[in-house]
């Protein structure tokens, strides 16, 4: 990614933008360049952000606690 694109550029412009400080817990921010990396490998490489990805595990978490659930069960007919 380094090699593909100059960053000094981006990095002034971020820099005007995006004020690093702390986080809620007192733990020191990202800075605003690790972020846009981040942002642009989740789209270069179809990558899901973690929100999501938390998302999804708890759907099929709730779809498998329906699905053990034994009146759900007689109800329909699911392979676990």
């Amino acid at each position: 990614m380094s090699t593909l694109l100059d960053w000094h550029p981006v990095i002034t412009v971020l820099k005007t933008h995006y004020t690093k400080g702390k986080s809620i817990t007192g733990k020191p921010s990202y800075s605003g360049l690790l972020l846009l990396k981040m942002s642009v490998s989740q789209t270069w490489y179809g990558l899901p952000d973690v929100n999501s990805t938390n998302q999804n595990i708890k759907l099929k978490e709730g779809i498998l606690k329906l699905a053990a659930n034994d009146s759900f069960k007689s109800n329909y007919k699911i392979k676990i």
